[in-house]
C-alpha cells in the first residue's frame, strides 16, 4: 500500500497538476507506445488515453543469475523520464513499485509451470521437465514495459463483445504476463484546476475505495465476469497470450476490461488511474505451441472468447506482434 501510494501520487501530480506542464512537455513520449509521456488529460480521445511508458527492465541491474538488464531495450529505445526533482520521485516509485510486481510475475510463472505440467500428466501428455521455461524467457528478455495511465472520466468505448461502454473494452493481453495494482479514481475538474490538494484526494474514500464499485473486470472459463475488487496492498497477476499458446492451451489468458464505475461513470466527475507491468519474453520468441505438442488449434484456443485468442496465434515472432500493435496506436 505504501508503494502504490507513493506511485500515484507521483503519477497524478504529472499527468494532472497544471504546475506539472513543463514536466509533461519535458518528457514527451516521440509517439503513444514509446518511452514518456503522451496525451492530455481532460480532453483526449485516444484509444489507450494518456499515460507514461517506462521500461521498468533497463532500471533494473542485471541478477546475479546472468540474465540480462541495466540497458535500454534496443526496439523500444532508453527511458525518458522527466527533469528536477519530480522525475526522480517518479522514477524511484515506479521502480519500488516495479520491482515488486516483477518478483509477483515472476513466481506466478514458477507457478504456472507446476500447473501445467500437472494438467499435462492428467491429460497422458507429459511435458517434460523445463519444458515451458516461461519464467526463464521473461527473465531473459530486455523489454518489461510499465504504464501509468490515466483514463479520462469522460472517456467511453463500445464494447463489441458484451456491449455497453467501458473505459477500456474487452481484450486478452498480448504478452506473458501482466501484474497490475488496484487503481485510484481522481476528481479531475478540481485537479486538473488546482481546486484540489492531490494528497487530500488520495487519502479520501472515493479514491481508496472505488475499484469495489467499478473498473478493472475479469472473465473466468465459464463465463462469468466479475469486478477484481482488489484491496490496497494487493496485486493482480493474470496470463497473456502469449503463456496460453507457448503452453498448448493448458494454461489460459485472463480476458478483462475495465468498466464502468455506476451511473454516474461517463459525467466527468472521476478519472482512473492504474499502474501496471506488462512482462515480454525475448523478441525473437515465436507465438506458438512447443515442439511436438500433441493437441489440435482447438485445444491452443480453448474457450476463445470474442476470438481474441486467434487474433494472437500468428506463429510470428514476438517482435512482429508488437510492432503491429505499436503501429495501429501510433497511426491513430
Amino acid at each position: 500500500a505504501e508503494l502504490r501510494g507513493a506511485l500515484f501520487a507521483s503519477g497524478a501530480r504529472l499527468a494532472l497538476a497544471p504546475q506539472a506542464a513543463a514536466c509533461r512537455d519535458a518528457c514527451r513520449a516521440a509517439a503513444r507506445v514509446a518511452p514518456g509521456w503522451s496525451g492530455c488529460p481532460g480532453q483526449e480521445e485516444h484509444p489507450i488515453q494518456s499515460g507514461f511508458y517506462a521500461n521498468l527492465r533497463e532500471e533494473l541491474p542485471a541478477p546475479s543469475s546472468g540474465a540480462v538488464g541495466g540497458r535500454p531495450d534496443r526496439v523500444f529505445g532508453p527511458n525518458v523520464w522527466p527533469p528536477g526533482a519530480a522525475g526522480a520521485s517518479l522514477r524511484e516509485a515506479v521502480c519500488a513499485a516495479g520491482r515488486a510486481m516483477w518478483n509477483a510475475g515472476l513466481a506466478a510463472l514458477t507457478l504456472a509451470e507446476e500447473v501445467a505440467e500437472v494438467e499435462a500428466l492428467e491429460r497422458g501428455a507429459p511435458l517434460g521437465s523445463g519444458a515451458l521455461r516461461l519464467r526463464q524467457l521473461v527473465e531473459e528478455a530486455f523489454f518489461q514495459p510499465t504504464r501509468l495511465v490515466y483514463y479520462d472520466a469522460a472517456c467511453a468505448r463500445e464494447d463489441s463483445l458484451l456491449g455497453g461502454l467501458h473505459h477500456l473494452p474487452w481484450h486478452v493481453d498480448f504478452n506473458a504476463v501482466t501484474v497490475l495494482c488496484p487503481a485510484v479514481w481522481l476528481p479531475e475538474d478540481s485537479l486538473l484546476a488546482g481546486e484540489a490538494n492531490l494528497e487530500d484526494v488520495l487519502d479520501g474514500s472515493e479514491s481508496a475505495a472505488a475499484e469495489r464499485g467499478g473498473g478493472l473486470l475479469l472473465r473466468n472459463a465459464l463465463g462469468n465476469v466479475t469486478p477484481a475488487a482488489l484491496p490496497e496492498d494487493c496485486v493482480l497477476v493474470q496470463l497473456g497470450a502469449f503463456t496460453q499458446i507457448a503452453s498448448g492451451g493448458l494454461l489460459r489468458a485472463g480476458p478483462h476490461a475495465v468498466g464502468p464505475r455506476g451511473a454516474d461513470s461517463f459525467s466527468g466527475a472521476l478519472g482512473r488511474m492504474s499502474f501496471g507491468l506488462f512482462c515480454y519474453v525475448p523478441w525473437e520468441t515465436a507465438m506458438q505451441p512447443p515442439v511436438g505438442h500433441p493437441g489440435t488449434e482447438e485445444d491452443v484456443l480453448s474457450d476463445d472468447f470474442g476470438g481474441l485468442m486467434r487474433k494472437a496465434y500468428t506463429g510470428e515472432a514476438v517482435l512482429a506482434g508488437f510492432q503491429r500493435f505499436a503501429g495501429f496506436m501510433n497511426s491513430l
